[in-house]
């Protein structure tokens, strides 16, 4: 009889829709995408709400450059699918030209018809990370992280200015040598270093080398020093990223799930006039109708429901 209860009770979804993280549902290895010249692969995210400030703005629509780490932020007063892409092409589309690709998440303005329509008539390739795992645009979203520690020492006093400060902070951050590539985004992206409010009071020493005395000379030059130094950064980018990965593969674990196996969901949802403490912890039975690569799997839960693509650390085994 003991035996015929525990393996009653292991078989019992509603109980084990409330049971921890097993072993078996470790993080998957950590995955890699290269990149190789700036404005090639565009991370976008929407960082807020945050306190209203007094032009209205509530929002910043971040931008990042996967490979220079060149990054824009804009207030905006909504997120709203016609202001995020009216601000992504007036501001940033026009200063420095149409990206290769655009990484998102699943948010309902990146996914809107608009924005869609936009990336299709600038010919870019748009890309969504699963939903709830902001990993997979983990180079904008750590940027949000830095940003934000970088605002709170302007806004200490008064928070509804802190859009009032974005050109600054962000001026600080393109002029610092990034520890990703060891180069700081504005030179990686125009070639040279910008002169600081300092240097414009206390010039820079003059360097040793000769400039070059004619236009020709000049332009063979700076295209010699960008071709030296993208080589560079991408030297670095892939040693920095087989660095990380080394790291945080040690507590990670390869899962491979076969089409028609039986997984649970992790939902971290909340509903509202639901005690989240009270409610499952783990959606499904699910099944498993396609494998995209070693981490992205599409599942659902009936035959009528439509498939979605989730992350493999939201899954695991039944």
């Amino acid at each position: 009889m003991k035996v015929c209860i525990q393996d009653y009770i292991r078989k019992c979804d509603s109980c084990a829709s409330r049971k921890p993280v097993l072993k078996q549902s470790s993080r998957a290895p950590l995955g890699n995408y290269n990149v190789g010249a700036p404005m090639e692969r565009i991370a976008i995210d929407i960082l807020g709400p945050l306190p209203k400030t007094r032009q209205g703005n509530r929002y910043c629509l971040v931008l990042t450059d996967c490979f220079s780490k060149w990054t824009d932020a804009y207030g905006i007063p909504d997120q709203e699918a016609a202001t995020v892409a009216k601000i992504f092409v007036n501001e940033f589309v026009c200063k420095f030209g149409t990206p290769l690709q655009i990484h998102t998440d699943q948010g309902a303005n990146f996914e809107s018809k608009i924005f869609k329509g936009m990336c299709e008539l600038l010919c870019i390739d748009k890309t969504r990370s699963t939903s709830f795992h902001p990993q997979s645009n983990g180079c904008v979203e750590r940027f949000n992280r830095t940003l934000t520690n970088m605002l709170s020492m302007y806004c200490a006093k008064d928070q509804a200015v802190w859009d009032e400060y974005l050109p600054q902070v962000l001026l600080a951050y393109r002029s610092s040598v990034h520890s990703t590539t060891g180069f700081t985004p504005n030179f990686l992206t125009f070639g040279r270093e910008v002169t600081l409010p300092l240097q414009a009071i206390i010039p820079m020493p003059s360097p040793a080398q000769d400039y070059a005395t004619c236009k020709e000379d000049f332009v063979i030059d700076l295209q010699n020093r960008l071709q030296t130094v993208h080589e560079l950064a991408r030297k670095n980018l892939k040693n920095k990223v087989q660095y990380q990965k080394k790291y945080y593969d040690v507590k990670s674990k390869k899962r491979m799930f076969k089409v028609g196996q039986l997984v649970w969901l992790n939902d971290p949802t909340r509903k509202i006039g639901v005690c989240s403490k009270l409610s499952a912890k783990w959606k499904g039975p699910y099944i498993i109708t396609k494998c995209m690569d070693d981490t992205t799997y599409i599942v659902k839960k009936t035959a009528k429901q439509m498939a979605k693509a989730y992350h493999v650390n939201r899954l695991p085994c039944k």
